[in-house]
């Protein structure tokens, strides 16, 4: 649940929940806040209860996600009141060139 959850918070807000810190922490296996960013910094008008559902799946302690049945059936719940409009690029600020996601693919064999 925990992934699906970093994953919708990507496809609503178009980059991660966490911040460079926070994801070098969590891959160091030493995460002392892995509170995600607040999704309205990102993309505006986030209903507060995709946020909250959002927020859950996240959640550090496994027993306090959802199932994945409870998570579709809020998604399914909040589907008519969703907006479907494409995430806008982010600002300069907010990319890193040291992240591989942003940087050109590589062809292989070279």
């Amino acid at each position: 649940m925990f992934s699906l959850g970093a994953l919708l918070y990507e496809l609503v807000c178009g980059t991660s929940p966490w911040t460079k810190e926070q994801e070098r922490q969590l891959a160091a296996g030493v995460p002392l806040d892995v509170r995600p960013q607040p999704m309205g910094r990102f993309r505006r008008r986030v209903p507060p209860a995709l946020e909250a559902l959002v927020q859950r799946a996240l959640a550090p302690d496994p027993t306090d996600r959802p199932t994945a049945a409870e998570l579709a059936a809020e998604l399914d719940a909040l589907a008519p009141t969703l907006d479907d409009t494409p995430v806008r690029p982010l600002p300069a600020e907010f990319t890193d060139p040291d992240v591989t996601s942003v940087l050109p693919a590589v062809k292989w064999p070279a």
